[in-house]
């Protein structure tokens, strides 16, 4: 009998179509199962209806602040604990690993390729212990 393995669910939340659309494309045939976003809004009920093992959000989205935004993520019971990845075209931020309310937050600079945003996703997956790592 075979087993079928659960896909890990990933939010994107980014203003830009084409990003979104690209983005997910490229996720779901690496094996995720993406939803995609434009605002913060339809983020945080979709953060609560589907329970996403992790968040990547363009920081530069312009529609909020993306800060308030993984603070309101927080709150969010289904969400709380879900490893966020904002995405930035700040160097300062590049790399950093927070803590917010337990959950790990991790800073990627943009551009940034697809392969280096999936390995930093499954680490943060594999930290949450909330599912089991997509394919590279």
């Amino acid at each position: 009998m075979k087993t079928i393995e659960k896909l890990v669910k990933v939010l994107i939340i980014d203003d830009a179509y084409d990003t979104r659309e690209i983005m997910s494309l490229i996720l779901q045939k690496k094996g995720f199962d993406v939803q995609a976003v434009g605002n913060s809004m339809d983020a945080l009920a979709i953060a609560a209806r589907n329970k996403p093992d992790i968040i990547i959000y363009n920081i530069t989205s312009s529609e909020t602040d993306a800060f308030e935004t993984g603070r309101r993520i927080r709150e969010v019971p289904e969400a709380r604990d879900t490893p966020i990845i904002f995405l930035s075209a700040c160097h300062d931020l590049s790399g950093n690993l927070y803590e917010l309310s337990g959950a790990r937050i991790l800073f990627v600079e943009k551009p940034c390729s697809i392969r280096y945003l999936i390995k930093q996703a499954n680490k943060l997956i594999a930290f949450s212990r909330k599912s089991p790592p997509a394919t590279e």
